[in-house]
């Protein structure tokens, strides 16, 4: 799909998974080919990539440069491959240090989500499938190492297309946003979708309060001069400012609401993930739904913990109590 003359948007299929696919997107210029983000690495997203390529004109080889908006596998996790054949891979560096643990050696990951189940209070029943879905992920990721660093206000250029690197933390440490002034574009990775509001989570390889810097990289994106929002899943969208405010309303609203249902007693962190209000049953939803709401909701009572509105009684599990009003 053609956004802007030389600006396309291709969906990768993420078979079984529930968001169905990534978008990738595809910048031409001078018979070359920028793209940011690249799927699975899987026979299937190597062959829709080539196919939609060939139909733009090009081949595999005119593509140049990739750049990763963040290190998760359903966006970086052909980054290898098309580093092997001569692509010129960028990531942030706050992801790029995770490359070793999470991918090339493994086991420390593996190790570091046998700590996280145990402090969140995550049913021992259900530990050996999170453990299998980081070996899956890890199975569907080329690892390679970043050949350009994408730090904080450095400028990609690709012909008429000058993309400024945003760092944009919150989903993971080293997530970026790239904003390109003449086509009034921005490249929001998982920081920002059209509808969905989820993106934070306290999870292995996470920063140690990714709601916080969540909501502060919002407000970093919320009054650049964007027509379009062009998100890692999902449509591209309009109105920047206002899907910002509503997605922030949204997160501070479930503070709120996390902060005053800690019962007297404390709760760990599945149990408020288990009680919060969702359009589907918690017991309906699949394990790897429940383990990104334990995720998320270990971002939000982090930060309310940070804020003095709840405290933390170290186990495992850590127990959250409340403490103070609401800030």
């Amino acid at each position: 799909m053609s956004m802007k003359p030389g600006l396309h948007r291709l969906e990768l299929p993420l078979a079984g998974h529930s968001i169905d696919h990534v978008n990738v997107y595809l910048l031409e210029a001078g018979g070359r080919l920028l793209i940011i983000d690249c799927g699975w690495s899987t026979p299937e997203a190597r062959a829709h990539l080539e196919q939609f390529v060939v139909h733009l004109g090009y081949r595999l080889d005119d593509i140049d440069t990739l750049l990763l908006t963040h290190l998760h596998a359903d966006h970086a996790g052909l980054a290898g491959w098309m580093q092997s054949w001569g692509v010129s891979v960028g990531l942030h560096p706050a992801d790029a240090v995770q490359l070793e643990d999470r991918f090339h050696l493994p086991q420390p990951h593996h190790d570091e989500t046998a700590a996280w189940l145990a402090w969140a209070g995550v049913p021992e029943s259900l530990w050996h499938r999170a453990q299998q879905q980081v070996s899956e992920q890890a199975a569907l990721f080329w690892p390679g190492v970043p050949d350009i660093s994408l730090r904080e206000g450095s400028v990609i250029r690709h012909g008429p297309f000058h993309l400024t690197v945003i760092h944009t933390p919150g989903h993971t440490p080293g997530s970026v946003s790239f904003y390109e002034a003449s086509t009034r574009s921005l490249f929001s990775g998982d920081t920002l979708f059209s509808r969905s509001t989820y993106s934070p989570t306290l999870r292995p390889g996470s920063s140690e309060n990714p709601m916080s810097e969540y909501l502060n990289s919002l407000q970093r994106l919320r009054d650049l001069n964007v027509e379009w929002v062009l998100p890692g899943h999902h449509s591209p969208f309009t109105g920047l400012a206002t899907r910002i405010d509503t997605v922030a309303s949204h997160h501070r609203s479930r503070a709120d609401h996390i902060a005053r249902a800690i019962p007297s007693e404390g709760a760990t962190v599945w149990e408020v993930a288990a009680g919060l209000p969702r359009r589907r049953d918690w017991s309906s939803l699949p394990v790897a739904a429940q383990l990104s709401a334990t995720g998320e909701a270990g971002a939000h009572l982090t930060r309310l913990s940070r804020n003095d509105v709840l405290e933390e009684q170290t186990g495992p599990p850590t127990i959250w109590l409340p403490r103070g009003p609401l800030m």
